[in-house]
């Protein structure tokens, strides 16, 4: 079985279309990726992990962000919406839970 693949996007494309879109998607090499939807085992994961990480690192200067908080890998080029842990600029966090973060690779 093969796969067409259109043309590859640049990020630039690809948020612009995320932004407008429904549903989320991640990106790499030029290749948007649909995400499929979670399950309540998974939320239940998420959500413990965001209450573990938030204890830990409570007085630090870093800070969890859930999977509602798009992030870019600059290593790898990659946007996706991972439970991360993060030293994002503080001014960032105020705009949108749906930004362009960066992490550390």
């Amino acid at each position: 079985m093969s796969v067409v693949v259109g043309p590859l996007l640049t990020a630039a494309e690809y948020l612009a279309i995320e932004r407008a879109a429904e549903s989320r998607s991640e990106f790499h090499d030029g290749v948007m990726y649909a995400m499929a939807g979670g399950t309540h085992r998974h939320s239940r994961l998420k959500s413990s992990c965001m209450v573990a990480l938030g204890l830990r690192l409570r007085g630090k200067k870093c800070q969890p962000t859930d999977s509602d908080m798009r992030v870019l890998v600059p290593a790898t080029g990659l946007y996706t919406y991972p439970v991360s842990v993060s030293f994002a600029v503080r001014q960032n966090l105020r705009t949108s839970s749906r930004i362009a973060s960066s992490i550390p690779p």
